[in-house]
């Protein structure tokens, strides 16, 4: 401040210097986001059914017939979380994300990972996407730029996805079995099983809870080559859902085919019943970031 004494009214020749410094200060972009969880129960009950027969021409070798019932089981508890991050950008690689779910109040962190360059592209008229996908211990990560034109608008705008599973598989079988010589008169009936055995879909780095509470929380956050950061984080209700059940079959296979001392013949039918049950949830909204 230049010019300026105790008295002097005359603020005609009063000065003032100051140093403004310009920034270029990062302006704020939409981030549509879904945020969705779950804890279900599948089961499944296959019976494969074998007919096996062999009709002796020659007296040198016995005929004989052989059925079985072959029981395959398998239950599967599956715990997951998902977000998806959508925003009007492009992002650059390296990109790194990570995710986060906490269960009535109990967190738990997947690692973050890095995808360092896109793995794959397509496109046809009107769109094309350039991704970066991978895999590891159960989690999954994808980063995509993508570019839109229809009915006269163009714009690129960006999707960044992780999804993580846990849960427990659990399988067990049996067997029940006859052989009959009929020339012979001889019936032989035999049954067996194995398991159950089971294994853990967790990465054990970084495990689920062996269950999911009703209050969800689920946080994601990604940081791309230039800074730029997105963070999200919501909570997601679970909801039961009806119990499915159903039923398939597979084509029945057969075959049939002859030598000098006989015939052999087969077929093979499979037939499942499945039940599947438990809760889900998902939030969608957006922010500004």
């Amino acid at each position: 401040m230049t010019d300026v004494v105790p008295g002097d009214y005359d603020t005609t020749n009063n000065s003032k210097t100051a140093t403004i410094e310009i920034t270029n200060p990062r302006v704020l972009v939409p981030v549509w986001y879904d945020l969705i969880a779950g804890d279900y129960t599948y089961a499944a009950l296959t019976l494969q059914t074998d007919h096996q027969q062999f009709d002796a021409t020659d007296p040198a070798y016995l005929s004989w017939v052989v059925d079985s019932d072959n029981y395959f089981h398998i239950k599967q508890h599956n715990l997951y979380y998902q977000a998806d991050l959508n925003s009007s950008v492009s992002v650059t690689f390296p990109v790194t994300i990570q995710s986060s779910m906490s269960s009535d109040g109990q967190q738990f962190f997947t690692p973050s990972f890095i995808i360092n360059e896109p793995t794959y592209s397509y496109s046809y008229p009107g769109f094309s996407t350039t991704c970066g996908e991978t895999y590891e211990a159960n989690r999954w990560y994808r980063a995509c730029n993508s570019h839109n034109e229809w009915d006269g608008y163009s714009f690129d705008y960006s999707t960044v996805s992780t999804t993580v599973h846990g849960g427990t598989v659990t399988y067990d079988g049996w067997n029940i079995g006859t052989t009959r010589y009929p020339d012979i008169g001889t019936v032989y009936v035999y049954e067996s099983n194995y398991g159950p055995y089971s294994y853990n879909q967790d990465d054990p780095t970084a495990p689920m809870p062996e269950n999911l509470g009703n209050n969800i929380s689920v946080r994601a956050t990604m940081t791309d080559a230039t800074g730029l950061h997105f963070d999200v984080e919501g909570a997601v209700q679970l909801y039961e859902f009806p119990t499915g059940t159903g039923t398939y079959d597979f084509p029945c296979t057969s075959y049939e085919y002859s030598y000098d001392w006989g015939r052999y013949s087969g077929s093979s039918c499979y037939h499942t019943d499945w039940t599947n049950g438990g809760k889900t949830g998902f939030i969608y909204d957006y922010t500004y970031q």
